[in-house]
């Protein structure tokens, strides 16, 4: 429960979490999360519109069980040999079978196109501001999680991009690496105001997982009573950026005590993050909100991209393929 009023919480069913394993720490997270969006899809038991998607063709490409990496790699190679995404294929070299080739939400969507889904990219286009405009916004703690971080000052690293620690933090040096540089940033309060870039992200994600085909009407009187966590028919979410992808799991919405909008969470899986690390951190109650929430204020980054599966529409017979061949995304732009 967080401070205010009820908080919201909608979540995909069965989603099995699948961890980077040293063999593909570093350039396998892409894998990781198209195996995540797998497991979900050939559960029969992952509810809402599951009926009208028959999984057989598909579950028996990979014996029924969610294929490992070198089994994606022969799978992405054939949708490229049936012509699905030109581009990529030229932009990867026409292979990745045992390659340590990393792949992005175009791959994910060819992939699962070439399987029958029907796969859908959606672009995210924020007004990134400039390092002279970060006074402007509220910076987040990448220590503790502290958002925003409510200090005279804060400290941000000369040697990693977009990461910032409050004073307590930046003290403790749990967080810092060696021979790390550091920049004391002196905020003017004068202009401190919200980020909103990527609000739409925000919203779109709200309306996929909490829209009519999920948990519907879920804006009523009952979120100023009591917080409450809704299963969505709804699958989960290829979320991609700049050098690094994650599974969106659900969202989370905070309400105040009036019924206004607090603020918005994005629920991840992190393919970075063990799941026997997660374990630990829920059976203590440690850190482990920072490792699958993510608010506005952690999305620093210019553009982010969304793969979605439509499963209120059947499979696509392979006849039926080729007017989806050449992925197009839909755009989407932060004013």
């Amino acid at each position: 429960r967080e401070a205010g009023g009820a908080v919201v919480s909608v979540v995909a069913r069965r989603v099995t979490m699948f961890s980077s394993e040293r063999a593909d720490s570093g350039w396998g997270c892409g894998w990781r999360n198209v195996q995540m969006m797998i497991s979900h899809l050939l559960d029969p038991d992952r509810g809402g519109d599951a009926q009208l998607v028959p999984l057989s063709s598909v579950s028996s490409r990979w014996g029924g069980r969610v294929p490992d990496i070198g089994a994606l790699q022969d799978c992405l190679e054939a949708a490229w040999a049936a012509g699905f995404d030109v581009a990529g294929r030229e932009q990867l070299g026409g292979r990745v079978k045992g390659t340590k080739k990393w792949i992005g939400a175009t791959e994910c969507a060819a992939l699962l196109r070439f399987c029958g889904f029907r796969a859908e990219i959606v672009d995210f286009h924020g007004n990134a501001p400039s390092q002279h405009q970060a006074s402007a916004l509220v910076v987040a703690c990448d220590g503790c999680g502290l958002s925003p971080i409510n200090f005279a000052s804060f400290f941000r690293s000369l040697s990693r991009p977009d990461f910032d620690l409050c004073p307590a933090c930046h003290a403790s040096k749990q967080h810092q690496t060696p021979l790390e540089t550091w920049d004391r940033i002196l905020p003017d309060p004068t202009t401190r105001k919200v980020a909103r870039k990527h609000a739409s992200l925000m919203d779109f994600v709200w309306r996929y997982f909490g829209g009519r085909d999920g948990a519907s009407e879920l804006r009523g009187q009952d979120e100023n009573k009591a917080s409450q966590v809704v299963q969505s028919g709804k699958t989960p979410l290829y979320f991609q950026h700049q050098g690094h992808s994650r599974t969106v799991v659900g969202v989370q919405r905070c309400y105040t005590f009036k019924g206004d909008i607090l603020d918005t969470k994005l629920l991840i899986l992190d393919p970075s993050t063990s799941s026997a690390k997660l374990e630990i951190l829920f059976s203590n109650n440690q850190l482990w909100q920072k490792h699958i929430k993510l608010s506005l204020t952690n999305l620093k980054q210019e553009k982010y991209q969304l793969v979605y599966v439509d499963i209120t529409r059947r499979l696509m017979e392979p006849h039926k393929r080729d007017a989806f061949k050449v992925l197009r995304a839909i755009e989407s732009y932060d004013t």
